[in-house]
């Protein structure tokens, strides 16, 4: 079998990560939320069957499910689950994958970083609603939300931009981590203090931290999203290739 049951508890109590050493899927079974998976890295042609039944399986028992992987898997899902399971692509999105491994600093911002604490979960938890609700992710429930976040807040893997008077600026997460990379997501500016330069001091002060680790930083973004691929490019990250987001319901 190309994948392997690795380990629980990614990200909540109901995550579950399948490696063969190179690629990871990361199947998140929320309880009203659809399921992502994410693979990392490009597949094998020969490993495609076996990663393709392992899609499949989890496809047969989830009506909705959100899976990020590359074009060629991408494809091949879209033509399958049409033609053996009777689903149909609701969304389809094309992700930039960026990678920074030598940061480049933005004009300085009054404020300094620091990690999230317990304290900030309530704010946090909002903020992320409103993020949610603005990208329609309408099966994400608050329960669900502030578990996620309780558990990046106790991994030490949330990171907030604070202004001089204490006030909550701007949002970033480490969502995966290894020896050589660190994955940042859930980037997110409060409303009335975007396009001030505050998510870019935010990210390369983190990024910062990582070099320091003797990591490189990789995300995701959508590509119809101007602002914020010329956020990460202002900040060092060069684009190395294009995932598709795809979202299939019954």
């Amino acid at each position: 079998m190309l994948f392997h049951f690795l380990y629980k508890d990614v990200y909540t109590r109901r995550a579950k990560v399948y490696t063969d050493g190179l690629n990871y899927l990361l199947f998140h079974e929320g309880m009203n939320e659809p399921m992502w998976l994410w693979i990392s890295t490009m597949c094998e042609q020969d490993d495609m069957e076996r990663l393709l039944q392992i899609v499949l399986e989890q496809l047969s028992s989830f009506p909705d499910i959100k899976i990020v992987v590359n074009a060629l898997i991408g494809k091949e899902l879209i033509a399958l689950s049409k033609e053996k399971l009777d689903l149909y692509v609701l969304l389809y999105k094309e992700l930039n994958v960026y990678l920074c491994d030598t940061p480049v600093q933005p004009l300085k911002k009054d404020g300094f970083l620091r990690l999230a604490e317990e304290k900030d979960i309530a704010v946090i938890v909002k903020h992320r609603l409103d993020e949610v609700k603005n990208l329609n992710e309408y099966n994400r429930s608050a329960a669900d939300i502030e578990e996620a976040v309780r558990a990046s807040i106790q991994r030490r893997n949330t990171y907030l931009w604070i202004d001089p008077a204490q006030k909550l600026i701007t949002i970033a997460c480490i969502g995966y981590e290894d020896e050589k990379t660190a994955r940042l997501e859930g980037v997110y500016t409060i409303p009335g203090f975007r396009g001030h330069g505050y998510a870019s001091i935010l990210l390369y002060e983190i990024m910062r931290r990582m070099q320091q680790k003797g990591k490189a930083c990789i995300l995701y973004t959508d590509s119809d999203n101007e602002a914020a691929n010329l956020c990460y490019k202002n900040v060092g990250f060069k684009k190395i290739g294009t995932l598709n987001g795809l979202h299939f319901k019954k």
